[in-house]
């Protein structure tokens, strides 16, 4: 009969401890987060070479983008602060925005 009544003991501080673990919380039971031991893996970009394109400089274009336009068949960017004519015979300036990108306005 100790036995059994051994066995029962452990049995209750068993039982014991699994309510001084689980916390109330307003009769509800606050279940602890369990927090994974997975490693998160980080994906190595591999560094390319950036080339930036060739720089022409304020050369005169032929292509169908500087021809087709009123504006002079320069890039505005290459030719920022200058005077030159367009394809329709005006006066144009290259002046830069507020972002630093220069485009073409009548003079």
């Amino acid at each position: 009969m100790e036995y059994f009544g051994a066995r029962n003991k452990s049995v209750n501080k068993r039982a014991s401890k699994k309510r001084v673990s689980n916390k109330r919380v307003s009769n509800k039971r606050v279940s602890k987060k369990r927090v994974s031991n997975k490693r998160v893996s980080k994906k190595r970009v591999s560094k390319k070479r950036v080339t930036s394109p060739k720089r022409r400089g304020c050369v005169e274009q032929f292509t169908k983008k500087y021809t087709s336009r009123p504006a002079p068949p320069y890039p505005a960017n290459e030719c920022c602060y200058s005077v030159k004519t367009g394809n329709d015979g005006r006066r144009y300036i290259s002046t830069p925005n507020k972002n630093g990108i220069c485009t073409w306005k009548r003079y």
